[in-house]
């Protein structure tokens, strides 16, 4: 059987289990399954884009959001905005007096960007980030993981198996399956991304 859509992916992990008594449930396991992607799963197939306009404090993250790889205001050159925690983006704001002006920094509150300065007019932000795997649904039936990395799928979903095995003593293989198979993808991701490179540090300027 092609584990190349949702259903033959539900019928698989019943297959391998030989119960054909878990459609209701299979899914629930997929689900978990995509949390600890999401949890987890650093790869280039989730990098995104997004552009968001900047006239105050604050800008809200796009819905799909995981992690933040970096953000710009789209200028002629790009001006890279660079990270402070939440707390030294409090100090800083107050012992400045909360200035206006073209932003240097960011930080993350919550599903919103925080910017200092405080923008005096509007800017075009550009926002590189890591987004969530597109879940597998009865109308999305498939998505880079289940094309490219089918046993992940099917390892992780076996492993949330076990209120339904008792002591099934395969649970810890298929539990170091899945974990082994991660931490493969993302070696081979990153080896991919920078092979025949040579990476070059920005240097750390200070405003304020």
């Amino acid at each position: 059987m092609a584990l190349d859509t949702r259903d033959n992916l539900i019928s698989s992990v019943q297959d391998t289990l030989n119960r054909s008594d878990l459609n209701s449930v299979v899914p629930d396991w997929i689900e978990m399954a995509e949390a600890e992607f999401n949890r987890v799963l650093r790869v280039r197939q989730m990098y995104a884009r997004a552009t968001a306009s900047a006239s105050t404090q604050y800008v809200s993250l796009p819905s799909d959001f995981l992690e933040m790889r970096n953000i710009q205001i789209d200028s002629s050159p790009p001006h890279a905005l660079e990270y402070l925690t939440p707390e030294r983006m409090d100090d800083i704001r107050y012992d400045n007096n909360n200035p206006t002006g073209k932003p240097f920094y960011y930080t993350i509150q919550g599903n919103t960007v925080e910017l200092y300065k405080t923008p005096e007019t509007t800017y075009t932000l550009q926002i590189g980030y890591f987004k969530k795997v597109d879940a597998l649904t009865i109308s999305n039936t498939s998505n880079f993981i289940l094309d490219n990395w089918p046993d992940l799928y099917v390892y992780q979903i076996l492993s949330h198996s076990s209120p339904y095995l008792m002591e099934d003593e395969r649970l810890p293989v298929w539990q170091g399956r899945a974990s082994q198979i991660m931490r493969d993808i993302m070696i081979q991701d990153e080896n991919a991304k920078y092979s025949g490179s040579t990476v070059k540090m920005r240097p750390r300027n200070f405003f304020v």
